[in-house]
């Protein structure tokens, strides 16, 4: 069983066989064997050209299309930042606590929403950032704090939201969405 191609076993096999058929002359004068020879080398330096000249003309094809997709993705308009974001940072500056509250389960749903793109495991939230590799998602701590203060919101109909819980609040939520440039 071959387990690789040796190239200059094949070449010096074919010489060998090439020169014993001239000292031998077998029947056939050895011009005409060296004519096939060149023959044959001829032909595949033809298809060698021919294949490059291929492969040059399908690279300047991919080029063209790449600028192309480059060009129409530069020309299409990418708001700076998601307005659910701008949304929840506008009801910071609120002095309604409701206003805060909603702000916090909004940002909420943007990381749920983000959190279903790594595809964990899960039902709801909490189990998906239970089933998350620590590695792969850096500001999971910080997710998970943000998260348990919404769900007391969402459990809590008396729960007290103050300023500063909120300030807190909103930049553990930043510093996810920071990380997975959703902002």
């Amino acid at each position: 069983m071959i387990r690789y191609l040796n190239l200059q076993y094949l070449y010096n096999l074919l010489y060998r066989i090439y020169q014993w058929l001239i000292s031998r002359r077998f029947g056939a004068p050895a011009d005409w064997f060296t004519i096939l020879w060149l023959g044959l080398a001829l032909v595949a330096w033809v298809a060698i050209i021919i294949i490059a000249l291929k492969i040059i003309k399908l690279r300047k094809a991919e080029s063209d299309n790449l600028d192309l997709m480059l060009q129409s993705k530069s020309d299409i308009e990418v708001p700076k930042t998601d307005p659910r974001w701008e949304r929840v940072l506008k009801a910071q500056e609120s002095e309604n606590p409701a206003d805060w509250k909603l702000a916090i389960i909004e940002a909420d749903n943007m990381l749920d929403e983000m959190v279903r793109v790594l595809r964990p495991a899960g039902e709801n939230l909490g189990e998906r950032l239970k089933s998350i590799e620590p590695s792969d998602f850096l500001t999971i701590q910080d997710a998970w704090e943000a998260h348990k203060v919404r769900n007391r919101i969402a459990h809590e109909s008396d729960y007290m939201l103050t300023k500063r819980e909120l300030a807190r609040v909103i930049s553990l939520f930043k510093n996810v969405f920071e990380e997975f440039e959703v902002i």
